[in-house]
């Protein structure tokens, strides 16, 4: 026969994920994707690959689609004990001698000495009144999986209202659940467990709004690296906000994707193809005049002259309009 640790291999997800540098010693797993040894065996290995546990740190290479895998293998399994254990407490298969003459059985100590063990446990497994009371571990395990399928579905569906309530308060747009960060946002909830703080509005306002100043600089000091080496294109997006003011939006795009600039109140300047040239040229300096290979705005009339100036202003420069 197969070891119990031979079966749980074959069986448990986590060694899909790690395998063991030492075949002799089982409780040092190492991850297939980071390389740290989990000292701790298979169950330390997928607290790594999850997230969010104080025994081992969070594997940073680990793949979004394999972390959430792990997390719903772990819970399934969290849930398969939880059931074992409620049905454990009604089992009936241990009883004294005093069970044992409420069942109609004969106590232990006056058995005939012919009395083979499986007679022994087939007689304790007699029904008698008391089994009423209690169902069979099979249809214990059903029920309890069906309940913990409704507790959950009811307790999402409240957790959604209240959020949707609190969208409702705060005036959030609908369409910002679409974005991946909100997603991120929820796992990383989902991970921090039941009675997690919430962020307060300092902390929102200060230390995580710096810190997310940060990263972004970061990932505009890339972007401007990547300027450098294959240029760029500056991007005007021109729009009318409901006090009658022209905002243009600029943008630029190289090889790393687009990135936003800085959104002016171009209401003086676009009147004509002279002021609209000269708002344009303080754009382009700012990315770096040998930087932009184009300038891509609206086909308006004064862009059109603006853009005249701009190619005759820096030779390497091309206007293209947009088409939409």
């Amino acid at each position: 026969m197969e070891s119990d640790a031979n079966v749980t291999r074959k069986t448990d997800l986590g060694w899909k994920h790690g395998y063991l540098a030492d075949p002799k010693n089982k409780n040092d797993v190492t991850c297939k994707y980071c390389g740290k040894v989990a000292k701790g065996g298979i169950n330390r290995l997928k607290q790594h690959l999850a997230g969010g546990y104080r025994n081992i740190t969070e594997c940073k290479k680990c793949p979004e689609h394999v972390r959430e895998e792990i997390i719903e293998f772990m819970a399934q399994k969290k849930n398969a004990r939880e059931t074992i254990d409620m049905t454990h407490e009604h089992d009936m298969t241990d009883f004294d001698d005093e069970d044992e003459m409420l069942m109609g059985t004969e106590p232990t100590g006056k058995r005939k000495q012919n009395s083979t063990p499986t007679s022994n446990a087939k007689r304790a497994k007699q029904v008698g009144p008391m089994d009423a009371f209690f169902k069979s571990p099979s249809q214990s395990t059903a029920k309890q999986k069906t309940l913990n399928e409704s507790y959950k579905k009811e307790q999402r569906k409240k957790a959604c209202a209240e959020f949707s309530k609190w969208m409702y308060d705060a005036g959030i747009a609908f369409n910002a659940l679409n974005y991946p960060s909100f997603k991120v946002a929820i796992d990383c909830i989902t991970r921090a467990g039941i009675g997690m703080k919430p962020p307060s509005a300092y902390e929102a306002r200060v230390p995580f709004l710096k810190q997310e100043v940060e990263n972004t600089n970061e990932k505009m000091r890339n972007h401007r690296q990547e300027w450098l080496k294959t240029g760029c294109s500056v991007m005007s997006d021109g729009w009318t906000d409901r006090c009658g003011r022209t905002i243009i939006n600029f943008l630029v795009n190289c090889s790393k994707g687009s990135m936003f600039l800085e959104s002016i109140d171009a209401s003086s300047y676009s009147k004509t193809g002279d002021k609209l040239f000269m708002l344009l040229s303080k754009v382009v300096e700012q990315v770096g005049e040998s930087n932009v290979v184009q300038v891509i705005s609206d086909n308006g009339s004064n862009f059109v002259a603006a853009g005249a100036l701009l190619m005759a202003k820096y030779k390497h420069l091309y206007w293209t309009h947009s088409h939409h």
